[in-house]
């Protein structure tokens, strides 16, 4: 990740639900505090936590969006993304 502060780069592993597949990114989107939401082709949406070096996986499996095709992200409100995907929603 790129710290926009530091001008740093600081590498992180990766979730072990998505480390193993190659990933597409399709869009992405920084929310108010700064966590960067990423919509991948076929892995769902990955939400880094910068604050505390933390990823959140939001996929098919675990949260019930209808689709891992993440096709745009789009805050709806100050606290609320949207989550396109390929089979709509």
């Amino acid at each position: 990740m790129f710290d926009t502060k530091t001008k740093k780069v600081t590498q992180y592993p990766l979730p072990a639900t998505i480390a193993q597949n190659t990933i597409n990114i399709n869009c992405y989107y920084y929310d108010r505090n700064n966590n960067l939401w990423i919509g991948t082709e076929g892995s769902g949406v990955v939400k880094t936590d910068q604050k505390n070096y933390a990823f959140r996986v939001i996929n098919r499996e675990n949260n019930g969006i209808s689709s891992n095709f993440i096709k745009g992200l789009l805050r709806y409100n100050k606290d609320v993304v949207l989550i396109g995907t390929a089979n709509g929603g």
